[in-house]
């Protein structure tokens, strides 16, 4: 796998240029058929079960913007809100105020502009050492499946750092029209956060402090056609980074899907709707011994006949800001159970790790790692401790106590996974200072990986040596 997939990266690789004519006259849309998916991009397992043709598909809570703000419905859709974010963590907005006209506008744009020639998209490319811009998602992991689609992320705000290099190059109407899109959306985003806040109980300005002005960023992605779509994947299962995501669909073609009790659950775009979904960051700060609201795993499928093209906004505190439990929800009788992280390392080691389900601040892993510590206290080891939990907990949550204090509880334990028992015949203790486990010498942590594109240019779905 890792010479797959070095040898995609001696050029710019592009999923688009799979399937895109060589011809230089043909614009981006005038496709070609591939016989088969190269293996870079075959899932190892069968994707997870979706619900049966024959079982009544669960619909997407949808939320009203107008009934949020007209006051004789304010109480009760705000608490549909409220209860829509702690059970689905997803929703359908509607009435939400963004111009029509603007939308319809950006929708072409956007359609315009991935029918441009390859050659005019990858001007934009990413750049070595770099996350921004168009191209594949940047590789992690040796083992990581590449993912059938071409994504084009910037960041947006603060607007000094901005890229000169992307958006401001982008075509002069498209930029435009992203421009007044990101604005509208801005003030939309920190309206639902206002109106979550005060679900929430805390205090006035409280999430307007930690949002307002926050990091922003966009990605645009394209998903071609897939000859094999049951092989692939158009965007790894995983979840939100963020505070609030809001998805925008831009010509009609379905294939989000968010996971609700195990199953995964297609979603179908209501007319003029946004769907929104709640991130990581909003999730984590309200952790006090059980989550309120809740950041579940979506994924992206392609198919064989229909491109699918989407936008997504991310909304984040600013870069300033310390990811913790909210100060309004903590008091002597119900203290703060975890550490805070500076939202800066927060996004350095978000970027540092390939997608792959919940965040590493994901909650509920930290109620998991914090009970396994409790039962080891006073009970002793036992058979379900992971690789990763021994090697790097702070990395898998950075508000889990200090590694001396883990490793000394996990030192004895043997895994029941036969992949992994090697791991833990040497035990870690007695190891002279700064001396790695020899079962796991050979393997860096997270922050210390390289990114696979070994400095060269950045992945692409597009490649015609694939």
């Amino acid at each position: 796998m890792v010479t797959e997939i070095r040898s995609i990266n001696n050029g710019i690789n592009t999923v688009s240029k799979l399937s895109s004519c060589s011809c230089t006259k043909c614009s981006g849309a005038h496709q070609k058929a591939i016989p088969a998916v190269p293996q870079p991009f075959i899932l190892d397992d069968p994707q997870s079960p979706i619900l049966s043709a024959s079982t009544p598909l669960p619909l997407l809570p949808t939320i009203n913007m107008k009934h949020l703000i007209m006051s004789e419905t304010a109480d009760s859709e705000l608490e549909k809100l409220h209860s829509t974010c702690k059970e689905w963590g997803f929703f359908q907005l509607v009435n939400h105020g963004v111009s029509s006209s603007l939308v319809e506008k950006l929708k072409s744009e956007i359609g315009e502009f991935y029918k441009l020639p390859l050659e005019e998209r990858i001007k934009y490319k990413m750049r070595p050492g770099d996350f921004e811009g168009y191209g594949l998602s940047p590789i992690r992991s040796e083992d990581q499946k590449l993912d059938w689609g071409d994504r084009f992320y910037m960041t947006t705000n603060p607007i000094h750092t901005r890229k000169p290099y992307l958006l401001p190059e982008l075509p002069p109407s498209l930029r435009d029209s992203l421009e007044c899109y990101l604005a509208e959306l801005q003030k939309l985003a920190m309206m639902l956060l206002g109106f979550m806040a005060k679900a929430l109980k805390l205090e006035k300005g409280e999430m307007e402090e930690l949002f307002e002005d926050g990091k922003q960023s966009v990605r645009m992605t394209y998903y071609p056609p897939c000859p094999q779509p049951e092989l692939v994947m158009g965007l790894t299962p995983h979840s939100d980074a963020t505070g609030i995501t809001i998805l925008l669909q831009i010509n009609g073609v379905d294939g989000l899907q968010i996971k609700n009790d195990g199953v995964w659950i297609p979603v179908s775009f209501l007319p003029d709707a946004l769907v929104v979904n709640i991130g990581d960051i909003l999730e984590a700060p309200y952790m006090l011994g059980s989550w309120v609201y809740t950041s579940i795993e979506h994924r992206a499928t392609v198919n064989a006949a229909k491109e699918r093209i989407s936008i997504a906004m991310f909304f984040n505190p600013k870069s300033s800001a310390h990811i913790k439990p909210a100060t309004s929800l903590t008091n002597p009788h119900n203290p703060s159970l975890f550490k805070q992280v500076s939202m800066e390392k927060y996004v350095k080691d978000f970027f540092s790790r390939k997608l792959d389900g919940k965040c590493c601040m994901d909650p509920r892993n930290t109620i998991a790692l914090r009970l396994v510590v409790l039962f080891l206290s006073y009970y002793g080891p036992f058979p379900l401790m992971t690789r990763g939990a021994l090697r790097y907990p702070e990395q898998l949550c950075p508000y889990f106590p200090k590694r001396d204090t883990w490793h000394a509880l996990l030192s004895r334990s043997n895994s029941i996974r036969t992949p992994q028992t090697d791991m833990w015949r040497a035990p870690l203790s007695g190891l002279p200072q700064g001396e790695a486990h020899p079962a796991i010498a050979h393997d860096p942590p997270p922050a210390e990986r390289k990114d696979m594109n070994d400095g060269k240019s950045p992945l692409t779905i597009s490649d015609s040596r694939l």
